[in-house]
């Protein structure tokens, strides 16, 4: 039969063709595993980013508390209500005022709680070592509030002035003297 000698190379063609075929199939089913294992991974990193990244927001949301927002302890709110009685103090004065409700701190005690106070607006600093209790710093005492503006006013207006006008010991503590001819100047 001459026409089943055509049809024997004609499969035999084929069979190579179906096996080469059969071999680039299993190298793309390799690489489609391979593939396949570098998108998990990479799966793997977004999530943890994204977990990383709520995590900071969660974070970022809630309010910060600082430790210093705490209120004044007993001995300082006394502390406190003494400075707040006079128009001005200085590290002096809080070592006595603390000597008399029998509570013992030191200088560095001292500067350490006034800068913690400036920074939190209960007191402020009016230069050379001088400080006044401002109204947060009497309601954290637990004092009431000045009845206005007004009493401020009369303590400024009560306070030493120089010639000028301006204040004795300003945030800049100069120190005046008088001369002969009643002129203030600078020393």
């Amino acid at each position: 039969m001459p026409g089943m000698d055509t049809l024997t190379p004609m499969i035999e063609r084929y069979q190579l063709e179906l096996g080469q075929l059969r071999s680039r199939a299993q190298a793309f089913y390799r690489q489609g595993n391979e593939v396949e294992a570098q998108a998990k991974l990479v799966e793997a990193k977004i999530e943890a980013i994204s977990e990383a990244k709520a995590a900071l927001e969660a974070a970022a949301e809630k309010p910060k508390v600082r430790q210093r927002n705490r209120p004044l302890s007993g001995p300082w709110k006394a502390i406190m209500a003494q400075a707040a009685d006079v128009h001005s103090f200085d590290y002096d004065n809080l070592e006595r005022f603390a000597a008399e409700i029998g509570h013992e701190v030191n200088r560095d005690t001292l500067r350490s709680q006034m800068s913690g106070y400036k920074g939190l607006g209960l007191v402020e600093s009016l230069g050379g070592g001088k400080f006044s209790v401002t109204s947060a710093g009497r309601e954290a005492a637990g004092l009431p509030e000045r009845e206005t503006a007004r009493e401020e006013q009369e303590e400024r207006d009560a306070a030493p002035t120089s010639h000028a006008g301006r204040r004795w010991g300003g945030a800049a503590d100069l120190m005046y003297t008088l001369n002969p001819s009643s002129e203030v100047r600078r020393v």
